[in-house]
């Protein structure tokens, strides 16, 4: 079983090595997205000025992995990511863990 902490840091890096800046219709503000191999990642911040749920600015992290939607999660601050202890077992979080 692999942490969601483990697996919203890493999607955060990837961001952070390969990320572009998405404009998404009927959302405000610019969102981040990397494409790598089966992965489609798309990150937000609250300073990105994207509302992750209508009126609500979070940090989010939407996976899909081939094109299906496998991972999402909303925090307020990275505090609440590196403090979640939940856990998840499937394929793809040994794939997401492995690209560079």
């Amino acid at each position: 079983m692999i942490k969601v902490r483990d697996l919203g840091l890493k999607a955060i890096e990837l961001i952070e090595l390969y990320g572009e800046n998405l404009v998404v219709e009927n959302m405000p503000g610019v969102a981040q997205t990397m494409e790598k191999g089966d992965f489609l990642i798309v990150y937000t911040t609250p300073f990105s000025g994207a509302e992750s749920l209508p009126g609500s600015r979070s940090y989010m992290i939407d996976i899909w992995y081939k094109n299906k939607k496998v991972f999402s999660e909303y925090f307020k601050n990275l505090e609440d990511l590196y403090n979640c202890h939940r856990s998840k077992r499937s394929e793809w979080t040994k794939h997401l863990l492995s690209l560079s």
